[in-house]
């Protein structure tokens, strides 16, 4: 759950795994979503065709987990709560196919743990669930760890620090808009007349991956 003092300025962001920063083509983004750890284990078990925690493959498929969590020390130090789902995936498929299974894979569980986080009980303690920044940032994430080379944050086009707390001041929270699309919301600038947030659509380079439908290379293990 991103607060205001999460807000950091836009240099060496590549490096970093926490803060929060504003971006004029994808919005806010929550660096900790968009670092590319756990979905760079998630494409490297994808790309290699390779079965995670010893789980035994077969001669057509493998077995990959992916999983979101989020702790809280508002009512209980171990609150700690989130999805985790494990997908059998075919074997010998193409690089773009791989790519869009991956990301599908990442969309699904953000979805569910979105959802989670959006019921009454989670509530209580968080307004995390679909907060503007979360779905973008977790596309991010997916993109940097299929493409390490490209610097997709500098692509998005961050602002300043003060430039990003000034539209946390004047527009709220970022959880006080939700997004449950893959389309950011962008916000006026000090120097833009607009007066209000609007949907835009993400920059070319991170639409070049489509989701594939959930049967055809791949299924949940329930």
């Amino acid at each position: 759950m991103s607060k205001r003092h999460h807000i950091i300025d836009n240099d060496n962001l590549a490096n970093k795994r926490f803060g929060l920063i504003y971006t004029k083509k994808c919005g806010w983004i929550d660096l900790g979503h968009a670092y590319p750890d756990s979905a760079s284990k998630l494409w490297e078990s994808i790309l290699n065709e390779r079965s995670q925690h010893n789980d035994s493959s077969s001669q057509n498929n493998f077995t990959v987990e992916y999983s979101q969590s989020m702790g809280s020390k508002k009512y209980n130090a171990n609150t700690f709560v989130g999805k985790s789902k494990k997908f059998e995936i075919q074997k010998g498929l193409s690089l773009d196919i791989k790519k869009s299974i991956a990301l599908s894979i990442v969309l699904k569980v953000s979805l569910e743990f979105e959802t989670m986080q959006s019921n009454w009980f989670y509530s209580l303690i968080t307004d995390s669930g679909f907060s503007s920044e979360d779905l973008i940032s977790n596309i991010i994430g997916v993109y940097r760890a299929i493409y390490p080379t490209i610097n997709f944050l500098e692509i998005c086009q961050p602002v300043s620090k003060s430039e990003s707390t000034y539209i946390w001041d004047k527009f709220g929270a970022v959880g006080a808009l939700k997004n449950r699309t893959l389309s950011p919301y962008l916000y006026p600038l000090q120097d833009e007349p607009t007066t209000y947030p609007r949907k835009s659509v993400l920059p070319a380079i991170l639409n070049t991956i489509k989701p594939t439908q959930e049967g055809s290379y791949f299924n949940e293990v329930r």
